[in-house]
């Protein structure tokens, strides 16, 4: 007795709280649903509302329901698919307790998908985290590399100049240290050889510092280069994607184009079967009146 109370007062709070929830997902189709035990009975709002979950398109099941047959493939296929997107199954239900309105057993359905959305959540929010927690990554550690380069190339050239004006003293040492001859001559000969050595070794440290700067500048280009490229590989990705969604979305619009056009072609096809009934039922009608007619008259 405790559990079937219990049992009957989870169905009455749930009861009341499932339409909210369910309308709030339909809002988007432009549909709500008021009785949750005759709503759902053609398996329309039950697909509409599978697919607004799992984002993903049913793609074939009678959009206007007339027979009870159209029904019953409407809710199995709604079954079908949520075993297939989500794993999940409705322990003992079948189409025709969805159809003949078995509050349980929707209510079991509605519960799954209830479960089955938190889950997913779950997964987005964490795969977004762990993407922040990698874009911050890469961005401190192309900052710090970035950084660490340039320092590294300005140590290279400050230790470069200071080469160069240590070589320089040297020279001037070494020329003060000379012994200075006594005639003009050779004095004037010593100092245009020294001076000539001078400019060689300037000139070529000079071209020792150009170059470490051009290969620093190349190497930074060349950084930048590759950056620009990861950019526009992104753009062109992202592009890609929007360009197959909106194909999947022409696909998906042609294929509910055509499944509208063969179900009016299968209403026609109806409509003229019973027509042709009607007619050979009036032909057989006539036939025996006009027999009894005559069996009055003989």
């Amino acid at each position: 007795v405790i559990y079937e109370n219990n049992l009957n007062k989870w169905e009455k709070i749930h009861r009341e709280n499932f339409p909210e929830w369910i309308n709030s997902r339909l809002a988007s189709y432009g549909r709500e649903i008021r009785d949750l035990e005759t709503d759902f009975s053609d398996g329309v709002l039950l697909i509409l509302l599978l697919e607004n979950i799992t984002g993903k398109k049913v793609r074939r099941y009678f959009k206007k329901t007339k027979f009870l047959q159209q029904k019953i493939d409407n809710v199995n296929v709604a079954l079908q698919f949520l075993q297939q997107e989500t794993g999940m199954t409705v322990v003992g239900c079948n189409p025709q307790d969805i159809v003949s309105g078995n509050v349980k057993q929707i209510m079991g359905i509605i519960f799954l998908l209830i479960q089955y959305e938190k889950r997913e959540n779950r997964k987005k929010e964490s795969a977004k985290r762990e993407s922040n927690y990698l874009s911050e990554y890469e961005s401190e550690y192309e900052s710090e590399y970035k950084s660490e380069y340039e320092n590294e190339a300005k140590q290279n050239s400050e230790s470069d100049l200071d080469n160069n004006n240590d070589n320089d003293n040297n020279n001037n040492n070494d020329l003060e240290e000379q012994d200075v001859p006594e005639e003009e001559e050779e004095i004037r000969e010593i100092e245009n050889e020294e001076m000539g050595e001078e400019g060689n070794d300037t000139n070529k440290n000079e071209g020792e510092v150009g170059e470490d700067k051009e290969n620093n500048n190349e190497n930074i280009e060349v950084e930048k280069i590759d950056i620009e490229e990861g950019e526009e590989n992104k753009v062109d990705n992202e592009k890609e994607i929007v360009n197959e969604e909106k194909k999947e979305g022409e696909d998906e619009e042609k294929e509910e184009e055509d499944d509208e056009e063969d179900d009016e072609e299968k209403d026609e096809e109806n409509k003229i079967i019973v027509e042709e009934k009607e007619e050979d039922k009036g032909i057989k009608e006539e036939n025996e009146n006009e027999n009894e007619n005559e069996n009055e008259n003989e």
